[in-house]
């Protein structure tokens, strides 16, 4: 089983391959925009085993990135006839034993995108999104460990998004 990971919730995001033991099979680090989908194509040709589904963010995260990603997840998904699956950003700040916890993502300008989350049995659940008048300290950095853990789970309870129906995250309106 191999899926394909766009997490361009922010600029500096990162494309990559998993396997089922969270593996990471090949990766483009910060893409740039304007190679993207030649960069897709030859990470994709490179692998041995075919693409069982393709993992995006909803958001929150920054309006061109995530309207990026989706874009091109979705013809991925259409051409190659798999599933698309789609997570919340903050599952990237979820370790696979914590139990309960808040995370918080940058929503630049002194604001910061908030949520509460719990987890059982392999299952996260998220409160609605919300900003806080708080900068976060910390940058958006793809943690493919903490990320694989709840895309392959996804993917096995078989929590797929029809494309039609995919639903950006963007909290903020956009500028």
């Amino acid at each position: 089983m191999c899926i394909l990971v766009i997490d361009l919730s922010y600029q500096s995001g990162s494309v990559f391959i998993l396997d089922e033991s969270q593996k990471v099979l090949g990766e483009i680090e910060s893409p740039e925009s304007c190679k993207l989908p030649s960069q897709i194509q030859t990470l994709i040709s490179k692998q041995e085993k075919k693409i069982q589904a393709v993992a995006i963010p909803q958001g929150p995260g920054n309006f061109t990135p995530l309207r990026l990603g989706a874009t091109i997840a979705i013809t991925l998904c259409t051409i190659l006839d798999v599933p698309l699956i789609t997570f919340s950003p903050f599952l990237n700040q979820i370790d696979e034993n914590q139990s309960r916890g808040t995370a918080l993502l940058d929503a630049r300008s002194g604001l910061s995108y908030y949520a509460e989350f719990s987890q059982e049995g392999g299952e996260v659940y998220l409160t609605p999104t919300t900003l806080r008048e708080k900068n976060c300290e910390i940058p958006y950095q793809t943690c493919k460990k903490r990320l694989g853990f709840h895309i392959i789970n996804l993917f096995k309870n078989k929590q797929f998004t029809e494309p039609k129906e995919l639903k950006i995250e963007y909290v903020k309106t956009p500028r």
